[in-house]
């Protein structure tokens, strides 16, 4: 299983191995600081739940930004793209 998780990883894009980076860093730096807000100011306010409700709607646009750059993404090799979905690809780039 992890065999193939690194062979996915591999045929990654750099925008992919970058957005993943993103998308951690959003998630360390995003909780570490609505938990040091929380302990300054332990009441829960309407601003305190904007800020957790923005902080989970931007890791979801992270995840659906990654979602389509692998939909984007043409490998014969995969069983989940049909060579069909490639040639139209292909041929909307050119």
């Amino acid at each position: 299983m992890f065999k193939l998780i690194y062979q996915k990883f591999q045929i990654s894009t750099f925008f992919e191995k970058l957005l993943l980076i993103v998308g951690i860093a959003i998630g360390i730096v995003g909780f570490w600081f609505i938990n040091t807000v929380y302990y300054e100011n332990p009441t829960l306010s309407w601003q305190f739940l904007m800020a957790i409700f923005l902080w989970l709607l931007l890791i979801f646009v992270v995840i659906l930004t990654d979602s389509n750059e692998s939909r984007q993404c043409c490998h014969l090799t995969d069983s989940c793209f049909s060579l069909c979905s490639c040639m139209n690809i292909l041929s909307a780039i050119s």
